[in-house]
């Protein structure tokens, strides 16, 4: 927050001007603070308000105020006057002495202490995951923020442990100086060490120009699956900005057949609407490149459901559970996990028990519709599905139908539905057929007076 006032004040100083005054100065005053604040926000869109900040561009916008406050007919008897000029001139030259004494003084000490700590370290953690829990790696990363340059030396040291230190503590590094992010890439490129490559990946999570995103994205299809991941999470935690440019290289990446089993991408619920659209697209096709564009759809709407869990993204999820376009596995696989977090709107449940959706999307619905009150025509649907000659359909009935109804169907409450083929699922689907042949009351299967209905349990199913 200071950071953004800071690059405002330029701004507001010359606004400020701009009103005590009339005629030519007013129009200068107030065009050049207009510009200066235009400037000022893009700046802060587009890199941050600590980046840019720290950038030059914010002692070159006092250093204009400054001349359009000292020539644009100042009122030197004013206090006021000396007031602006005094913000515009000592605000900056306090900032850039900091920054100075932050590069040459304390700081570099500190940072020359921690480096020479990790060149005489001789134990190390086993695996690459602790080493981000490191306090001296972590006092690293904290040294490092403003410029990575005193590090990048050690990406040559022998020691590969060393190199893994440096890359861990410059993970996600908010800014990068002219030439850096070569270096990294330079050392990713050129090592057989999987663990040297995913920290170096990492590090440049936060590159901006599209040619740097260009090379991160060929680690995405690294020979080692550890790299693959921290390629994709370098990559996709940025995807709704960055999907446009990358979205034909992630298709090559979802379609080779090395990388069948890493499942989901790892991406946030964040996916934009373009990229849930061509994910979408792609689980229709066969092969690797459609299996792992279901499962990564299907992530995304669970995180969305459990990390989120606000109305606007269990409505976007619902929504994609009611259009027809989606392939209707996708929408089954998503209404179970809005079943499980018990959070499938009533009136989009309601419409999904017509005969125009399939019937296991039905039968969830169904159950959707009867968890919140008894409903005839979800009942009406469970009798249906049970008549399916579909083993799987059926036992999903069932289970509803002994939950949500009370009625016996031989399944251990609170346990998983048995195998398909099994002895016991045979005899669910025949209660479950005898109990929807019965259209006179909810319940054909006679359940022994001695036997204990057992309670619903939210956690069935």
């Amino acid at each position: 927050m200071l950071a953004a006032v800071l690059l405002l004040g330029p701004a507001l100083l010359l606004c400020g001007a701009a009103v005590r005054v009339d005629g030519l100065p007013r129009s200068i005053a107030a065009g050049i603070g207009v510009t200066l604040g235009l400037e000022s926000i893009f700046l802060l869109i587009r890199f941050g308000s600590q980046r840019a900040a720290a950038s030059f561009f914010l002692l070159v916008f006092y250093g204009i105020a400054a001349a359009v406050l000292l020539l644009n007919s100042p009122d030197l008897a004013s206090p006021l006057t000396h007031l602006y000029l005094s913000a515009s001139l000592l605000l900056p030259v306090g900032l850039f002495v900091r920054r100075e004494l932050a590069t040459t003084g304390g700081n570099a000490r500190r940072l020359k202490f921690l480096i020479r700590q990790l060149l005489t370290r001789k134990e190390w953690p086993s695996r690459y995951e602790d080493f981000r829990n490191c306090p001296r790696i972590q006092a690293l990363r904290e040294g490092l923020q403003d410029n990575a340059a005193p590090a990048l030396a050690l990406l040559a040291h022998d020691d590969v442990n060393i190199q893994i230190a440096v890359l861990t503590a410059l993970e996600f590094h908010p800014s990068w100086r002219h030439g850096q992010v070569e270096a990294v890439l330079q050392r990713a490129t050129y090592t057989e060490v999987p663990a040297v490559r995913s920290a170096a990946v990492l590090a440049l999570a936060n590159v901006v120009k599209p040619r740097h995103v260009q090379s991160l994205l060929a680690f995405m299809r690294d020979p080692n699956a550890e790299v693959r991941r921290a390629a994709g999470m370098a990559v996709l935690w940025d995807s709704p900005r960055r999907w446009t440019e990358i979205r034909s290289q992630i298709r090559q990446v979802l379609a080779a057949p090395h990388a069948i089993k890493d499942g989901a991408l790892p991406c946030s619920s964040a996916l934009s609407p373009a990229a849930i659209a061509d994910l979408i697209t792609w689980s229709i096709e066969s092969g690797a490149i459609g299996r792992r564009s279901t499962q990564t759809i299907v992530r995304h709407c669970q995180k969305a459901i459990q990390e989120d869990g606000s109305a606007e993204a269990i409505t976007r999820v619902a929504n994609m559970v009611a259009d027809s376009k989606v392939p209707a596995a996708l929408r089954v696989e998503m209404a179970h996990r809005l079943r499980q977090a018990d959070a499938f709107p009533h009136e989009i449940a309601y419409r999904l028990l017509g005969n125009s959706h399939p019937t296991m999307l039905r039968v969830v619905a169904a159950g959707a519709v009867l968890s919140r009150n008894p409903d005839p025509r979800a009942i009406e649907v469970l009798r249906e599905a049970a008549q399916q000659p579909n083993r799987e359909i059926a036992l999903a009935a069932a289970a509803i139908v002994q939950k949500y109804l009370s009625v016996d169907m031989g399944l251990t409450v609170g346990g998983d539905l048995p195998a398909v083929n099994s002895r016991e699922a045979a005899d669910v689907t025949r209660r479950a057929r005898r109990w929807s042949s019965n259209p006179g009351s909810q319940s054909g299967v006679e359940t022994p007076a001695e036997a204990a209905v057992p309670a619903a349990d939210p956690a069935f199913f």
